[in-house]
């Protein structure tokens, strides 16, 4: 399945394999896919998967499925140290510059999996 959402004026594909899908119809909560990127050392972006639906920068694509994006930071940096430092969220002040302009979802190994792009 291939839909268009708008987020903070922009435009963004989303695109839905057949297994996710069909997990989403089995689901009985919805489910909210927070797209991440990450400033510190690099830029990182992730793909995160939550039941809750209490997000900024939320879209709704279906009764079963929202979408979100959130910039964030790292306190430190330090690459290959192998420590996981704290995150919080980071104020853009034109944050729709940095939306995404399409997100992929899917389903491997009975779990969510996620990749979004430029």
């Amino acid at each position: 399945m291939q839909e268009q959402i708008t987020m903070k004026g922009k435009s963004i594909s989303v695109e839905i394999t057949p297994k996710a899908e069909k997990a989403l119809a089995q689901r009985s909560t919805p489910l909210l896919v927070e797209m991440q990127l990450y400033f510190s050392c690099l830029v990182v972006k992730n793909v995160a998967f939550r039941d809750e639906q209490t997000a900024k920068n939320l879209a709704r694509v279906s009764e079963q499925l929202s979408i979100s994006f959130r910039p964030m930071m790292r306190a430190a940096c330090e690459i290959g140290s192998g420590k996981e430092f704290s995150r919080t969220d980071m104020d853009i002040p034109r944050v729709e510059n940095f939306i995404p302009r399409w997100l992929r979802i899917d389903r491997k190994s009975n779990k969510w999996v996620g990749e979004f792009g430029y």
